[in-house]
């Protein structure tokens, strides 16, 4: 869904599958990792760990950029009104934020303001902050205006939609595990 994102933008395109998922390959088909890399504003990382570790990867290859959104591969904007969201996000100085998602809306910021400030802590619940604050993910989150975001869960293969559903299960288990499910 490259092709919704406006062409001035940068994009961080993170390949590889999670630590758990049973996915048959590590990577994207070279044929769509070619695909990836033939826009001229698309930077690719090939990453394979823990989906918590491979989105640090956005925050971390975003130390120029004053923000960040958060773009799954089964999500596109949908809805964009350059005005209204430029607008918006010059009144805001940090912090973490959400985009409307259609059909579902989900509590998952998907916007950062001074991403290089952020990281996602021992999993994917919670984000550090550098002065070493530590949120739920869901915590403070205000929805952007200006912009939305559609997910159609039916633009994976069958295949992987069951991978990613047992692989939330088992996350989700091994953070209840650990101890790393909600703050100490």
């Amino acid at each position: 869904m490259i092709e919704s994102i406006p062409t001035q933008w940068e994009i961080i395109v993170v390949d590889g599958r999670w630590t758990g998922n049973k996915a048959p390959d590590k990577f994207s088909s070279k044929d769509l990792r070619d695909k990836v890399e033939s826009y001229k504003n698309v930077t690719l990382i090939e990453y394979s760990g823990m989906e918590f570790e491979a989105r640090n990867k956005y925050f971390e290859a975003s130390s120029s950029f004053d923000i960040l959104i958060l773009i799954d591969s089964d999500e596109w904007i949908s809805n964009f009104n350059e005005e209204i969201f430029y607008n918006y996000i010059s009144h805001l100085t940090d912090g973490k934020h959400k985009i409307e998602s259609l059909p579902s809306n989900s509590f998952i910021p998907r916007l950062f303001i001074n991403p290089y400030r952020w990281r996602y802590y021992k999993s994917h619940k919670f984000l550090k902050f550098d002065d070493g604050e530590i949120e739920n993910i869901s915590h403070g989150v205000s929805v952007v205006n200006g912009i939305e975001m559609t997910t159609d869960d039916k633009l994976r293969p069958k295949e992987l939609t069951k991978y990613i559903e047992d692989y939330q299960k088992q996350l989700w288990k091994y953070e209840t595990e650990q101890g790393i499910d909600r703050l100490a």
